[in-house]
Parts: structure tokens; C-alpha cells; sequence
């Protein structure tokens, strides 16, 4: 019987062994590798942040992405630490969003993995988290978040009645686009 419990302690201990050693072989391979659509993302990622930090002063704070079998939708998330008006607000979204836009559809390796090229503003997702220069939360009745979403902007500020989020002004890429431009038609005259 004592010489049981030690063979079963031997064999316990060689197994351990056995499997603490397969672990650890210098020629293990990566388990897990990015796919080339997730490494082209990433790289645009990276780009659409550093364009949108240096120029509009954008933080970036979040990513996502729709991308099981084809990249349906990219996400880009911020925190800016300025006050805005809507117009303004318009302004900042338009130029995140195109951006965002231009970076995809210059890029010719990653066409292949889109859901349809060019990539539309329906595609991009952006949301723009507003704060003081202090990082405070600004006055429930300024802008706190402005978004596009699914080809939307939607403009949003704090409801002291329901402590929600509420979207006070939603127009199209389209209307939004619009107005900008006929608003720098107007400065250029």
C-alpha cells in the first residue's frame, strides 16, 4: 500500500514535469495572431487618433469595430476639453468623421475587408465626450456628447429632469454637411 501512494506520487510528479517542460519550449509559436484586416484597422486606428489629436485637439478614449466576416462599421471615441456651441460641435464632428473617412478609403490593402467601398459616414461611428479645460463636466444645459451614428449627429446635454442624456438637435451627414458649407460660403464673401 506505502508503495502505492509513492508510485502514484512519482507518476503525479513526472506528469507535472512533462507538462511544465511542453510549456515552456523555446520554439513555441504566437497562439494567437491579428488576422491582416484587424492589423489594418489598428494601423488606421492609430493614424485617425494622431491626425485628429494634433489637429482638432481630439483625446482619444475608445475604439470598436463591427468586423466578424467583413468591417461593417469602425468606432472612434474622444474626450475634448473645450466648450462648444453647435455650430462648432458640427464643425468638429463633419471633420472627425471625414478624417476618420479618408484614412479608410485611401488605404487600398484594406478594401478588400470592407463591407462596401468607399466606406460611407453610415460606417464610421464617432463619439465626442465634452469637457471643461479643468476635465469638469460641463453645465447640464451645454453640449456634454456629440456623435455620429449610422450617417446621424446627434447633439446631446444633460436633462436635470430625467439625470439623462438628451439629444436636443439630430440632422444628417447630409444637412449637416450643408450647413457648413454654406456657412463658409458666407464667411468667404
Amino acid at each position: 500500500m506505502k508503495n502505492a501512494k509513492v508510485n502514484i506520487r512519482k507518476l503525479c510528479l513526472i506528469a507535472a514535469s512533462a507538462l511544465l517542460l511542453s510549456c515552456c519550449t523555446k520554439n513555441r509559436t504566437n497562439i494567437y495572431e491579428s488576422s491582416p484586416d484587424s492589423i489594418l484597422v489598428n494601423k488606421i486606428r492609430k493614424e485617425v487618433f494622431a491626425k485628429l489629436s494634433i489637429e482638432e485637439d481630439l483625446r482619444p478614449c475608445g475604439t470598436g469595430a463591427q468586423m466578424m466576416d467583413e468591417i461593417k462599421m469602425l468606432y472612434f471615441g474622444f474626450n475634448y476639453y473645450h466648450e462648444v456651441d453647435i455650430n462648432a460641435a458640427r464643425k468638429l464632428l463633419i471633420n472627425a468623421e471625414n478624417v476618420a473617412l479618408n484614412k479608410i478609403n485611401d488605404c487600398d490593402e484594406i478594401r478588400p475587408y470592407l463591407v462596401n467601398y468607399p466606406f460611407k459616414p453610415i460606417n464610421v461611428q464617432i463619439d465626442i465626450f465634452l469637457r471643461k479645460p479643468d476635465g469638469s463636466q460641463p453645465e447640464p444645459q451645454k453640449l456634454q456628447v456629440i456623435s455620429i451614428h449610422e450617417g446621424n449627429l446627434d447633439y446631446m446635454n444633460h436633462n436635470l429632469d430625467t439625470k439623462f442624456l438628451t439629444t436636443i438637435l439630430k440632422e444628417t451627414y447630409e444637412e449637416a454637411l450643408g450647413k457648413l458649407l454654406q456657412e463658409e460660403s458666407i464667411y468667404r464673401k
